[in-house]
C-alpha cells in the first residue's frame, strides 16, 4: 500500500481542524469595531440617497402638474403639508396633512400625493417653514412665482436637495443649494 506523501497543511493543529474560542473572540471584536466605524457613515449614505428620492418623486410631482394643467386647460395646485389655502384643505379626499403633498385639480380633488418620510422635512431656500400657499398652474403650464424647496434632513442638516422652480414651472434638482438652518419643530 502507498502512503500519502503529500506534505500536512501548516493551519492543521495536532487535534484536529477548527478555530479556538479565542480566535472566535477576536474575530468577533474585529468585526464589532469594524461595524462601530462603519455605520455612521452608511447612515449617511442612506439618508442622502432617501433625501434625494424625495427630491426627485418632488420634481414628479411638480411635472406632473404642470403637465395636467396644460392638458386639461385647468389650473392645478401642488399643496404644501400645511398648506392653509382652501383649495389645498386636507380635509378633503381624507389625506394626512402633516405629512403630505398633493397636487390637486381647482376643485381640490387630490390626482397626486407625496408622502415624506418623518425624518424628511420642506422647506423653503433659507431653511424656513414652507409657505402655506400652495403653487399653481394655469390653463398655459405657467407657474404663479418662481419658487425653492429645499428637501431636508431632519438629522443631517448639511444634506439638502433643493427643487428650483421657474415662472414656467420647469423644475430643476440642485444639491446642497438651500439652508436647512435649525429645525426645531
Amino acid at each position: 500500500m502507498c502512503q500519502s506523501t503529500l506534505p500536512r497543511s501548516r493551519f492543521v493543529s495536532d487535534f484536529g481542524q477548527g478555530f479556538t474560542l479565542l480566535e472566535l473572540i477576536v474575530v468577533l471584536a474585529i468585526m464589532g469595531i469594524l461595524m462601530h466605524v462603519a455605520l455612521p457613515a452608511m447612515s449617511r449614505q442612506i439618508t442622502a440617497i432617501t433625501l434625494h428620492t424625495t427630491a426627485r418623486e418632488l420634481r414628479g410631482a411638480v411635472i406632473y402638474a404642470r403637465l395636467y394643467s396644460q392638458r386639461t386647460g385647468a389650473s392645478i395646485f401642488l399643496c404644501p403639508p400645511e398648506g392653509s389655502d382652501v383649495r389645498c384643505s386636507h380635509d378633503l379626499q381624507n389625506v394626512a396633512s402633516d405629512r403630505q403633498v398633493s397636487v390637486r385639480n381647482q376643485f381640490g380633488e387630490v390626482l397626486r400625493v407625496l408622502t415624506l418620510r418623518h425624518d424628511i422635512s420642506l422647506r423653503n431656500r433659507k431653511g424656513r417653514r414652507w409657505q402655506s400657499e400652495p403653487l399653481m398652474w394655469d390653463s398655459d403650464g405657467l407657474g404663479n412665482s418662481n419658487a425653492t424647496l429645499s428637501v431636508c434632513s431632519r438629522r443631517y442638516q448639511d444634506l439638502n436637495w433643493s427643487l428650483v422652480i421657474n415662472r414656467i414651472g420647469r423644475p430643476r434638482l440642485i444639491r446642497d443649494w438651500g439652508d436647512c438652518g435649525d429645525q426645531a419643530d
